[in-house]
């Protein structure tokens, strides 16, 4: 089955009365090249089983989910890149998702996003206003490369061949 994984232990290590050293593995491990898609399988199942979200056709890493309550009209979205998620919706039903993260997963942060893969993010919730910054980004990927940095000048010749006016 391609879904099974084994492990070997080190040299010099053996488990059991008949020195086991490789051992079929009953959860996935980090490390393993198995486990993003393990991880984005169990993660869909939870938002769609669980949580009676959908997934969307044309961006996979995101969910989207409307309120069925027309007295309390409400959304939630999900945007997942690895193990980060940015969570955006109404009050009640990201606290109706925080509860069943918390259950499921037993989370280690539930906090208003500063920053999400190298875009600073500030939100002025007094004048409802979003702002996203890259300059941060911008500058750590001109810091890795120096040659980016400081270019100079460089002249390059350039050939133009006018067409005639003239008509035939």
């Amino acid at each position: 089955n391609s879904n099974n994984s084994f492990i070997e232990l080190p040299a010099g290590i053996s488990v059991g009365k008949h020195n086991e050293r490789i051992f079929k593995l009953r959860k996935a491990l980090y490390g393993l090249k198995q486990s993003p898609q393990l991880w984005n399988k169990a993660l869909t199942a939870f938002f769609e089983d669980k949580c009676g979200m959908t997934r969307a056709t044309s961006e996979t890493s995101f969910y989207y989910k409307r309120s069925t309550n027309i007295k309390v009209p409400g959304h939630l979205l999900v945007l997942v890149e690895v193990d980060d998620l940015v969570i955006t919706g109404t009050a009640e039903m990201i606290e109706e998702l925080r509860e069943k993260l918390d259950d499921t997963y037993n989370i280690t942060q539930f906090e208003p996003i500063n920053s999400f893969l190298g875009i600073t993010i500030e939100y002025d919730q007094k004048n409802g206003t979003l702002s996203m910054d890259v300059a941060s980004k911008i500058h750590a990927m001109f810091a890795e490369k120096p040659m980016i940095q400081n270019p100079g000048r460089s002249n390059i010749p350039l050939l133009i061949t006018l067409p005639d006016n003239k008509r035939d």
